[in-house]
């Protein structure tokens, strides 16, 4: 049993006293979450987890531009004596910083002297609060932003370099740029998605398409599919199960916790809606949730069990169509509150290791969709992800609804990563986990809408074809 005990200030804002009430540890090769019990007296918060281990203290910290971000210590060792909890998330956040500069310069990447300087200036700040001649509450808050603020800098010079590099050699991009759907949306809006995008990925419900066993509707997932190929769309669709959101038709209730039923149900409906739409649709997403969703009574090693039976089921009745398959929380948030054996990454890793042949693995960056979504990350957050999936030697897709501006800018140009499709189009539209953040309809709607035309504009050329059925 190891425990961490940090000191809180009693002048904290009520902001930062929020951020620190939901502080969390981790660790491991791939900074997972890790369960943290929390107790919190007399001034002082007690983090415990099971394993008697050095650690990372993380918070989701109000910054100073208004979006949430996840701050995150250095390495921890247990301790006898308490540590100051906001001068160790200001010791994280300013040695990421300075390793990001100094990595800029090991690769020969340009820094400007005026960043340069204001590193320079944040370590010393950094350093009068470690030695605590400065020990005002809102001096060290005053360092966690601006280390922030810096590491935003350096994120937007690299993702600047990255697309200049990438323009210059191959032209424009081939990323795909789209929207989930469930409904068919009115057609004025067609017509902006269309304007916008060249890309849709369908989300087949269950509980419509077969609300009795063997009855099917598919009235409104053809016309969904025959409207977005007319409109000369690109067609995914998926993922054809999602274990967190469903929808799972009434009648399928009994099976709940059975694994032999629950398999033979869902490989049948995959295959039924494949075999419906494989002459239009090369790809498909096969599942989402898995990783840590329980809709259907399942363990963990169960829910990998159906998992690979989905994945065995699109394989077999779409041979030569492409497949993923998506994760959700990729940096594991529900982890420090469950008890998993698996992270997301070790999920995606074991599957694959199964032997399982797939496209791509589709990342979920859902920021304040409640269980589904986790906390809002940075730029440089979302690139160090990139590089802990890379390891997995796969492409990268990703399903993405975040408030942060820049984000769709990094994630576009990361190599690794050939499709984005925002998660909600319109907040009617039942596929959309975050409604307050839809396309369509929405607060700032129009201006996410008119980011994502000028990043087509500027810097797409549109998907490469995929092969016709048959080929």
């Amino acid at each position: 049993m190891g425990q961490i005990v940090f000191h809180l200030p009693a002048d904290l804002s009520p902001a930062h006293r929020d951020a620190v009430e939901r502080v969390w540890l981790s660790g491991g090769y791939d900074g997972a979450p890790v369960p943290t019990r929390r107790h919190r007296e007399k001034g002082r918060l007690t983090l415990t987890r099971a394993e008697n281990e050095s650690v990372l203290a993380a918070a989701p910290w109000p910054g100073a531009d208004g979006h949430e971000r996840v701050v995150t210590s250095g390495t921890l060792r247990l301790a006898r004596d308490p540590y100051q909890l906001l001068t160790e998330l200001a010791r994280g956040a300013v040695n990421r910083v300075r390793s990001l500069v100094a990595m800029f310069h090991a690769v020969g990447l340009p820094v400007p002297q005026p960043l340069i300087d204001a590193v320079g200036r944040v370590s010393k700040q950094f350093g009068r609060v470690a030695l605590k001649s400065e020990t005002d509450t809102a001096v060290v808050c005053e360092v966690i932003d601006a280390a922030c603020e810096l590491a935003d800098n350096c994120a937007s010079r690299l993702t600047d370099y990255r697309l200049q590099a990438r323009l210059e050699m191959d032209g424009p991009l081939t990323t795909r740029l789209g929207v989930r759907l469930a409904h068919l949306p009115p057609p004025a809006e067609r017509e902006a998605l269309a304007a916008a995008l060249h890309a849709v990925r369908i989300v087949p419900r269950w509980r419509d398409i077969e609300p009795r066993e063997s009855t099917f509707n598919w009235a409104p997932l053809d016309a969904m599919v025959e409207w977005a190929s007319a409109a000369g769309l690109e067609v995914s669709i998926g993922p054809l199960i999602d274990l967190a959101d469903g929808p799972f038709p009434d009648w399928l209730a009994p099976s709940h916790g059975d694994l032999p039923n629950l398999a033979a149900y869902l490989s049948d409906f995959v295959a039924t809606v494949i075999h419906r739409y494989k002459g239009d649709v090369r790809h498909w997403q096969a599942f989402a949730g898995f990783n840590h969703a329980d809709a259907l009574g399942l363990s963990e090693d169960d829910r990998i069990r159906l998992a690979a039976r989905v994945l065995e089921a699109v394989t077999e009745s779409d041979p030569k169509g492409e497949r993923s398959f998506a994760v959700s929380q990729p940096w594991g948030e529900y982890l420090s509150s469950e008890d998993h054996t698996y992270s997301p990454l070790v999920f995606a890793d074991t599957l694959l290791r199964a032997g399982f042949q797939v496209a791509a693995v589709d990342l979920e960056l859902l920021a304040g969709a409640g269980g589904r979504g986790g906390f809002s990350r940075d730029p440089l957050d979302v690139l160090q992800l990139f590089e802990q999936y890379g390891q997995l030697g796969l492409p990268l897709e990703l399903t993405m609804a975040s408030p942060v501006p820049d984000l769709l800018k990094t994630v576009v140009g990361a190599p690794s990563v050939r499709a984005v499709y925002w998660d909600t189009w319109s907040p009617s539209d039942p596929a959309g986990r975050v409604p307050l953040l839809a396309l369509c309809g929405a607060d700032g709607a129009d201006e996410r809408l008119a980011h994502m035309r000028s990043v087509r504009r500027d810097w797409l050329r549109g998907p490469v074809a995929l092969p016709a059925p048959g080929e």
